[in-house]
């Protein structure tokens, strides 16, 4: 808890095909879900410009529910009971988390449980305003698939209070 990086990724950035973060079990990134930070108004506990909990580039792949990877249709399932993205902020997109890919080199988000929970996207500046996804940003290079688990209580600037996607969801 408590990270900042001034670009992306404020809890954990990931980039390229080899890398993969599985949670389970009571993994958390940010902070539990019945303490909330002080000043929830305009911040969180990680937090960047793009990704406050996490940022995925060219490739990376997340497992929310899962402890293993044997293929895109099969994997090792595990429950991630408490366990998830919580209280993180991002100032342009991806409170909780930033997925951008590229062509051939996709990011890939697979949710079989967890919480992605209370994250946001919000930024405003003399009149300008930023804020995509309040849970998840994902670019047109972004699947995400989800079989179980919950997107809640995000808030987003503009659009996508819990999942602003140009890909597939």
């Amino acid at each position: 808890t408590n990270n900042v990086s001034n670009q992306a990724g404020g809890g954990i950035g990931l980039n390229g095909s080899d890398a993969k973060l599985f949670m389970y079990g009571y993994a958390l990134i940010g902070k539990s879900s019945d303490a909330p930070p002080e000043n929830t108004s305009t911040g969180g506990i990680n937090k960047a410009s793009r990704g406050g909990g996490i940022a995925a580039f060219n490739g990376a792949s997340l497992y929310f529910g899962y402890s293993a990877y044997t293929s895109r249709d099969e994997n090792t399932t595990a429950s991630l009971d408490d366990g998830g993205v919580y209280f993180n902020y991002a100032t342009t997109n991806g409170g909780g988390i930033y997925c951008q890919g590229s062509e051939g080199k996709e990011v890939n988000v697979y949710m079989a449980s967890g919480k992605i929970m209370a994250n946001k996207a919000y930024y405003s500046n003399g009149g300008t305003t930023y804020g995509h996804g309040g849970g998840i940003w994902a670019n047109t290079y972004s699947d995400i698939y989800m079989a179980g688990g919950q997107i809640s209580k995000n808030s987003a600037m503009n659009y996508g209070g819990g999942v602003y996607a140009t890909g597939n969801l």
